[in-house]
């Protein structure tokens, strides 16, 4: 089914995330010296149904995240892992053969990091892909609207505190029910 190389990517970015996502792990160490991190303490507490709230803003994580990711964004242009390409376009041949619906939508996203030319360049390159994905079936579909939060109510550049998540939730269905209508 999958080659030897996929399996051993998806072995990395699961079980060995240390040399997948080192921009995660730069994050902690900064964090960590900054003394707003003790990577021995369990931060986050998930309820039964598997959600992990979080209360807190960090609007200097966030302001430091949106930097370190406009950086990235100047120096690359998006290029989409095999890995990821071959999940969405297995999602895609599922939801043609079971004949349901898929959203492809963007996670939330500070504002500073949103309002940054280089950023904006990037994330046009991933909207063209995802938009090739959802052409590809009418069960696919691609909100392309971006929701995007002040730093006030986030931990990082995309991830946010309860209460911007109750937001962007009730967001994401009313983008949803404009595609349903």
């Amino acid at each position: 089914m999958f080659n030897e190389d996929t399996r051993k990517e998806t072995f990395i970015e699961h079980y060995v995330p240390i040399l997948s996502q080192t921009r995660t792990i730069k994050l902690i160490i900064r964090s960590v010296f900054a003394g707003k991190h003790n990577p021995f303490n369990f931060q986050w507490k998930m309820t039964e149904s598997g959600f992990v709230p979080a209360y807190e803003p960090k609007p200097d994580i966030v302001l430091a995240g949106e930097q370190q990711q406009i950086e990235f964004a100047t120096q690359n242009k998006f290029l989409i892992s095999s890995i990821y390409d071959q999940a969405l376009q297995e999602i895609v041949d599922l939801a043609n053969k079971y004949d349901f619906q898929v959203y492809l939508a963007n996670s939330p996203v500070s504002e500073g990091l949103f309002a940054n030319s280089h950023y904006q360049e990037y994330n046009r390159s991933l909207q063209t892909y995802l938009q090739g994905i959802s052409s590809q079936s009418p069960n696919i579909h691609h909100l392309a609207s971006v929701k995007t939060f002040p730093a006030e109510k986030m931990q990082n550049p995309d991830h946010l505190i309860l209460s911007g998540a109750e937001e962007y939730t009730h967001w994401l269905v009313e983008q949803i029910l404009q595609i349903e209508r």
